[in-house]
């Protein structure tokens, strides 16, 4: 007779099944990092520069469009401080807690409403709403709620998996199988995804025809066209050269 689930010697629960990597051929970590590198990780909200006037964002460059969004993350926040007496001498006590929606709401409306300016030389940086001495949030009077580092690797998978199922529908769409283009390139087309949007069927087909014919270098030029920084650029294009140094590998195979 079998063991009873959760007898001794019994693997139970079962463990889940291992999720599907975010891009076959280019580990979690390495996915992940790709991002942060060029996003950077905030842990408390700030205004987007990418766009006109700016967007409320966290984390990886997780944009906050709805202040109903912001109420689903689990922000944390201090209660405090207190003062608590023990063995005869007393101490200050600062609380960690949930943050609650009212507190979500009101930090989320006040850089809502903030305007950054017109020239991104001039614009504030995501540091400066750090409610720890940042400028715009001394300017602001925002009040000190954060999303923990686990929440927002979290949010970062989630992101990425979903930028990525767009991506590779995309190229179906365009009947092209994710199984036939190189690692690099799937990295490529995730972060255009995830940074900019690779537009419909007629906005992609510029850059979709060469990666079919597999023409890297005409690939080069049209990713310039997508709007980004110098560093982020060139990465992009290394993207490329990988590509190549892929299919000259497996030619020799």
């Amino acid at each position: 007779m079998g063991a009873r689930p959760g007898a001794e010697g019994t693997n139970w629960p079962p463990p889940p099944p291992p999720r599907r990597p975010i891009l076959p051929g280019i580990d979690d970590a390495t996915v992940r990092r790709e991002m942060v590198d060029h996003e950077d990780k905030i842990g408390h909200l700030y205004k987007d520069t990418a766009r006109g006037g700016g967007e409320v964002t966290i984390g990886v460059g997780h944009l906050l469009r709805r202040v109903e969004d912001a109420k689903k993350l689990p922000f944390r926040t201090r209660s405090g401080p207190r003062t608590e007496v023990e063995d005869g001498r007393p101490m200050t006590v600062v609380d960690v807690r949930p943050a609650t929606a009212e507190e979500i709401e009101a930090a989320f409306k006040k850089i809502e409403a903030f305007q950054q300016p017109a020239s991104s030389e001039k614009a504030y940086a995501a540091g400066s709403f750090d409610p720890k001495g940042g400028a715009a949030a001394k300017e602001l009077g925002l009040d000190d709620i954060w999303l923990e580092e686990k929440d927002i690797d979290a949010l970062l998978d989630a992101d990425l998996r979903s930028r990525r199922d767009i991506a590779m529908q995309k190229l179906i769409n365009d009947e092209i199988s994710p199984d036939t283009v190189p690692p690099s390139i799937k990295m490529l087309l995730l972060d255009l995804q995830y940074n900019n949007g690779l537009g419909d069927k007629s906005a992609r087909k510029h850059l979709i025809d060469p990666i079919r014919s597999r023409d890297w270098q005409r690939v080069k030029q049209e990713v310039r066209k997508y709007p980004i920084s110098a560093d982020r650029d060139r990465r992009r294009q290394e993207y490329v050269d990988e590509a190549i140094q892929w299919d000259a590998q497996r030619a020799r195979q």
